[in-house]
């Protein structure tokens, strides 16, 4: 038989996470609990919540992407620079 259900416990352990941390994802509106007893959560919901997970970027990544375009603008303005430079040796091409 499939599993339907996870509690609240598998699921921390699943993810690594605390048990605290799955209520303020049931909290804010991420997970809903089922009406089955203990604290437990639908696995098609579980795995529609981990699909996105994986397509959404964490705050890790958006610093990383962040800083990376920081340094590319700097970059690119130091190649206009020297553009400019060249532009002027050539006669204002």
């Amino acid at each position: 038989m499939e599993k339907t259900l996870y509690s609240a416990t598998e699921l921390s352990k699943r993810w690594g996470v605390s048990i605290s941390h799955v209520a303020t994802l049931e909290s804010n509106g991420l997970l809903t609990r089922t009406k089955v007893g203990r604290a437990t959560y639908p696995v098609d919901q579980v795995h529609k919540l981990e699909e996105y997970k994986k397509t959404s970027p964490t705050l890790d990544n958006i610093r990383h992407l962040k800083e990376e375009n920081r340094k590319l603008k700097f970059e690119n303005e130091n190649y206009k620079e020297i553009i400019k430079g060249y532009q002027k040796i050539l006669g204002g091409f």
